[in-house]
């Protein structure tokens, strides 16, 4: 098991034997919505296929 995966994203989807989270956008809150939208580093528009890299 992963020593990681405890960053962005819900923790419900997190699969630690791939190291991914996948989600449906519906499920995102509004907190999580704001964070990726109004990243210094990346952010912009959230759509489907967007991929959030953690550099941990």
């Amino acid at each position: 098991q992963m020593g990681w995966g405890c960053g962005y994203g819900p923790k419900d989807y997190f699969d630690y034997q791939t190291g991914e989270t996948l989600f449906p956008l519906a499920n995102m809150s509004e907190s999580d919505r704001r964070w990726i939208s109004g990243s210094t580093r990346g952010g912009g528009p959230i759509e489907g296929g967007t991929v959030v890299e953690e550099p941990d």
